[in-house]
């Protein structure tokens, strides 16, 4: 590390924990540091963002209170099945270009309700082999899982690519009020007998300045639920 770097590094460090070994915070970062580096404390938080890090590396920093999480932001794939990943009430996920061609069965495994994969390129086939994976195994109803990129597809032509795949079993979707309003409309399709999946884009105005607001969204509701009705919540 350079040595104004991690001067300036200790002077942050000096400044905002001031020696205290706890720490409460609403959103804890941890990145980009090597773990024997770290300051001795304990922190409590309601979310947390960990990069270039296992969940692991770092637990013994974390307050065991602070989980189950509101919500878990991570760059790596390989610990999906983790208690702590797996209990966060919602996990964001950042995937690079390079993980596109990893085992599709890492992200097929995930167990959380509610699912934000943020890629650093979008393709329509990260979007298809997902729900072509719960149409064979089924997928938990109330399951809501949310693609955006960075680069790649643009969300209202992969809508139109997957209307156009899954033409033959589809149904309309009304009802959704923060669907792209001109774009391409959202669908539903059957997953099994009790279950199908919504398929549709919107806009978050609440993305941070560096992620496309266009997101497409996939939930899973029962198959007697009513599109027209359905409340679709970000």
């Amino acid at each position: 590390m350079d040595l104004e770097l991690e001067k300036a590094v200790e002077m942050l460090e000096d400044y905002y924990l001031g020696g205290r070994m706890n720490i409460y915070a609403n959103h804890f970062w941890v990145f980009n540091r090597e773990v024997d580096s770290f300051p001795k404390f304990n922190a409590t938080a309601n979310k947390m963002t960990v990069y270039e890090f296992l969940l692991d590396d770092i637990l013994q920093y974390i307050n065991p209170n602070s989980f189950p999480l509101k919500q878990l932001s991570i760059d790596c794939i390989d610990d999906l099945n983790h208690p702590h990943i797996r209990s966060a009430k919602k996990l964001c996920i950042e995937l690079s270009e390079e993980q596109n061609f990893e085992d599709p069965t890492k992200i097929n495994s995930i167990q959380n309700k509610n699912v934000e994969l943020i890629y650093d390129f979008l393709e329509r086939t990260n979007v298809d082999g997902i729900i072509r994976h719960w149409m064979e195994n089924g997928k938990e109803t109330g399951t809501t899982l949310v693609f955006c990129g960075r680069d790649g597809d643009p969300t209202d032509e992969i809508v139109t690519d997957l209307r156009n795949e899954f033409s033959e079993i589809l149904s309309e979707l009304t009802g959704v009020n923060d669907q792209f309003p001109n774009g391409t409309p959202g669908f539903s399709i059957p997953l099994n007998s009790s279950s199908k999946v919504s398929v549709y884009g919107r806009r978050n105005p609440e993305r941070i300045p560096n992620i496309p607001n266009e997101e497409l969204v996939l939930k899973v509701v029962s198959s007697q639920a009513d599109d027209s009705t359905m409340e679709m919540e970000h």
